[in-house]
């Protein structure tokens, strides 16, 4: 350039000027050609405008949704936190729901802006999302671009990042929806209302549980440090009733723990244990129900010949190995539950020392655990009703399962009411228990036994008396019955008929305990412990407010206990949806047959029984026994065959003798 005092005095000066200057420049340019090679020139050509840029102070973090073939960590943190930072500026916002959720999600827009400020450093977050230009095969890219002031990069790095991801897990843990998945892995949610506050437990052994609980979560790394696996194993035993299944579904509530039911029943192998096992997640409670009725779990003390596993390639090894073996390492803060009504049943290696964390014994309703079930059903939070110290002395001396008060106290809204019924339980049970003449009709008492025996003794005597008598050449020769009755063939056969009187009785009392002789109604969570765990059952999906349910009911309590054998018992279908669905139960009434826990057959409404309303007892009774779900009954097997046997051959024959 010219400097101002140097300018030219003329216009053909000036233009002479321009044109060396303009000559100049082609002559480096085609210089430049030859001597700089294509590459540098493009280099170049790049580079100089930056020079002539002014530097960011800023930098952008690129978080795409995917690292790789898997999920990036951190964008799923950053979804989550960010949903908690929306401000009230911002224009748009992507809202949903699935059915399943019981609540709105609110999600930030494509192009959105959201401003975090951390130890004060402002940060900015925006969502892009690319939708493919031409390829319709591709789906749209998603990524969060986080900008801030490059000087605090190594602060955003090593403490904001990890503040998001340990924030976006306590907020997930707080509005965590715990799942239950059943064989296949299908989920629903887990809306199981039981909780520590509710459940029906000695207020001790639920302080004791949580606090176990609270403990095992929190020692991540004293369990790495002592070289285990970080799991909890729980066996919980006690009969039918006691609270097991509520038990579980508390535990899950309390720690956001997802449920998977793992049914032993259905797999063949311990390879599919492997794969079942290794398709659960972290942070989860593997529940296996009525152990005892697997046949590898049982003492092999009681049957060594199934044990080896030649019916079977599901072994006891595996299954320990499941749970302390090199298996059990698969996955972090895992709980396995296991439930037996009968632990006697269950191998010694099941329970030794360091398999089974916790043993916890489910008992039958206290006193403790009756004042927390009448304050969640009646409201009664003191010991001030009439009838309370009655209830509890009752308790203290007769076996009821908090299932069975649960029903007698949901029979009224009215406490008074309640309550008596519930003393009305208690005193059946009692007086059953207490009083020989109570149990006459289930042949379980040895009292009522002899007196069968004598009733056959006598007629024994009856009959050799009368053969006595016309073998003999005159009737007047005296016969000694004394002397035939101490003979070794009536005395053997009095006392093998005493025998088989006392075995049936102790099956019966067997069968009783297992809750057979009865028509009770059962919970959702109950249920598969109730169908695995007897030979036969009978289960009535049914729905309150159903004319012909009620119809069923007054049936099937009618030969409950008749027919012993067999369990008796109904399921509201309103409170049972997944057992619903999974069992295609879609008219009412439904009756399901059971045999070793396996669905054999159905009674679809009244169809099977003829179509009408005033079917008699003995027609359902008659079909059930030809679907082979009930025996059929001896004429000396009902009930009042008591009252009949009194009546000896020879008081008949001869009213007037004084005999015994």
């Amino acid at each position: 350039m010219f400097s101002p005092t140097n300018m030219p005095r003329s216009v053909s000066t000036l233009f002479s000027a321009c044109t060396t200057f303009a000559g100049s420049i082609m002559l480096i340019r085609s210089m430049e050609k030859e001597l700089i090679p294509d590459e540098l020139r493009s280099y170049l050509s790049t580079a100089i405008p930056y020079l002539f840029t002014p530097l960011s102070p800023n930098i952008t973090l690129v978080i795409d949704e995917h690292f790789g073939v898997s999920r990036n960590q951190v964008y799923d943190a950053a979804e989550i936190y960010l949903n908690t930072k929306i401000s009230p500026s911002t224009e748009r916002l992507k809202i949903g729901k699935t059915p399943k959720q019981n609540t709105i999600s609110v999600a930030i827009e494509n192009g959105e802006v959201v401003t975090d400020v951390y130890e004060n450093i402002k940060l900015t977050w925006a969502y892009v999302c690319t939708k493919p230009e031409n390829n319709s095969d591709y789906e749209e890219t998603r990524r969060f671009e986080l900008s801030f002031n490059k000087k605090y990069k190594e602060k955003v790095m090593d403490r904001y990042l990890p503040h998001v991801l340990k924030r976006s897990e306590e907020i997930k843990d707080k509005e965590k929806v715990v799942k239950l998945y059943n064989r296949e892995w299908g989920s629903i949610n887990l809306e199981h209302p039981s909780t520590f506050d509710t459940l029906a437990l000695d207020p001790e052994l639920k302080k004791m549980i949580v606090d176990d609980l609270k403990r095992f979560l929190g020692r991540k790394e004293f369990y790495k440090k002592v070289g285990k696996a970080w799991k909890r194993g729980y066996l919980l035993y006690g009969p039918p009733g006691t609270g097991k299944s509520s038990l579980i579904a508390a535990m899950a509530n309390y720690i956001k723990f997802d449920i998977y039911d793992l049914e032993l029943t259905s797999l063949s192998s311990n390879s599919d244990l492997r794969r079942v096992l290794l398709s659960t997640t972290s942070r989860s409670i593997l529940v296996i129900e009525d152990i005892d009725c697997s046949a590898q779990t049982r003492d092999r003390q009681q049957g060594g010949d199934d044990y080896d596993g030649s019916n079977s390639k599901l072994t006891l090894s595996g299954l320990l190995n499941f749970i302390d073996g090199l298996w059990s390492s698969c996955g972090d803060e895992r709980i396995i539950v296991f439930t037996t009504n009968h632990k006697d049943r269950l191998d010694p290696a099941l329970l030794r020392p360091g398999r089974m964390d916790v043993h916890i014994n489910m008992p039958y309703c206290t006193p403790q655990a009756f004042s927390i079930l009448a304050s969640n059903y009646l409201d009664i939070r003191d010991k001030n009703h009439y009838l309370y110290d009655e209830i509890e002395g009752l308790l203290e001396s007769t076996n009821v399962t908090p299932a069975e008060v649960a029903e007698e106290l949901m029979a009224s809204e009215n406490a008074d009411v309640a309550l008596e019924g519930l003393v009305n339980l208690l005193k059946r049970k009692h007086n059953r228990k207490m009083d020989p003449d109570a149990v006459k009709s289930t042949l379980s008492n040895l009292a009522f036994g002899n007196v069968i025996a004598a009733a056959a003794r006598d007629y024994k005597k009856e009959i050799l008396a009368q053969e006595k008598l016309k073998s003999s050449s005159s009737f007047n020769e005296e016969v000694d019955l004394d002397e035939l009755m101490d003979d070794p063939e009536l005395e053997k056969l009095h006392a093998d008929r005493i025998a088989a009187l006392k075995k049936e009785a102790e099956k019966r009392e067997a069968l009783q305990r297992k809750g057979h002789g009865e028509y009770r109604e059962i919970s959702e969570g109950d249920f598969l412990g109730e169908v695995t765990g007897t030979e036969k059952a009978i289960c009535h999906f049914y729905h309150k407010e159903f004319y012909r349910c009620k119809i069923m009911d007054k049936h099937l309590k009618s030969l409950a206990p008749r027919h012993v054998d067999t369990k008796f018992i109904k399921l509201d279908s309103e409170n049972a949806p997944f057992f619903v669905a999974k069992l295609g139960v879609k008219t009412l009434p439904c009756v399901i047959l059971f045999s070793k826990g396996i669905a054999i057959d159905r009674l679809v409404g009244f169809q099977d029984i003829g179509g009408k309303d005033d079917f008699a007892t003995r027609t359902l009774e008659i079909i059930l026994i030809k679907k082979g779900i009930i025996s059929e009954k001896k004429d000396n097997e009902d009930d009042d065959c008591h009252e009949n046997s009194r009546r000896t051959v020879r008081s008949s024959t001869n009213p007037d003798s004084d005999s015994d």
